[in-house]
């Protein structure tokens, strides 16, 4: 298997299963969405908007945001997941889903005014060349927008040193591309040719109800794949020890700090 195949294969292990799921607990990823969707409206301002194109669409959260604040006459939903893709297009008929990488994108030149990803970029197996092909479909003077999930409560951080050692201990070690670090959105931007790139940051507060609500929210994430891939003992272990740890907090709350960068295609 080369190395674009076994790339769309572990994003469909991470995504694919949990597509249905990804969402359900607490509205992180929507909330996230439609603080992205505001910086590109902000940025792009009140020019017609023919076409927006959310990358790494997922369920297509920022898909629906982008529709609900620029008003597109149509937006394009483009994901390496078909699972993704599929509950994108369960959650919104007017958005149109499309299986591809980022890095080498179904659309044609110059094809939209709006083009961005939420927290996705990450998830690339090639950033630079996403970033590149974001430029690549933009007409003159189009926006992009991209976020990237920044730090949380230092509290929550116990749960990636549980994964990490529990993979660690397993027989076939630490299962590849399940712990992504993020990507500098500026330094990206600019290297792709980019113009006038301006960046944001923001926390974000997320309630959970009990412990048990915050670990269905973690199965439902792509770090719950990394918790599905340790031996069943390792991972109920873990479970065992999140929740528990969990459990002893004096409150459930989630800090989430959120970068948000937009720019300009040149003209």
């Amino acid at each position: 298997m080369g190395r674009d195949g076994e790339h769309r294969r572990l994003m469909e292990a991470a995504f694919g299963d949990t597509a249905t799921t990804y969402d359900a607990e607490i509205a992180f990823f929507t909330t996230i969405a439609a603080r992205t969707a505001a910086g590109a409206a902000a940025r792009h301002g009140s020019g017609r908007i023919r076409t927006a194109v959310d990358v790494g669409a997922g369920t297509g959260a920022l898909a629906a945001a982008l529709r609900e604040a620029l008003r597109p006459e149509r937006v394009i939903a483009v994901d390496i997941s078909l699972g993704m893709l599929r509950a994108a297009g369960r959650h919104d008929d007017r958005v149109l889903p499309v299986l591809g990488d980022a890095a080498d994108l179904p659309l044609p030149d110059r094809c939209a005014e709006v083009a961005g990803s939420a927290t996705s970029v990450r998830f690339f197996d090639q950033p630079r060349r996403a970033a590149a092909e974001l430029g690549r479909v933009l007409r003159p003077g189009g926006t992009v927008v991209l976020s990237e999930l920044g730090g949380v409560d230092r509290k929550w951080l116990f749960l990636a040193d549980l994964v990490r050692r529990a993979a660690r201990r397993a027989p076939a070690g630490p299962p590849r591309g399940s712990l992504p670090r993020p990507v500098p959105l500026t330094e990206l931007l600019a290297d792709a040719g980019f113009v006038d790139v301006e960046t944001a940051e923001e926390t974000l507060v997320f309630r959970f109800t009990d412990e048990h609500q915050w670990w269905r929210w973690i199965r439902g994430q792509s770090a719950g794949a990394a918790i599905r891939q340790l031996p069943a003992a390792a991972a109920e272990a873990v479970e065992r020890a999140a929740l528990a740890t969990a459990a002893g907090f004096a409150d459930l709350e989630l800090h989430q700090v959120l970068r948000i960068a937009t720019a300009r295609t040149g003209p």
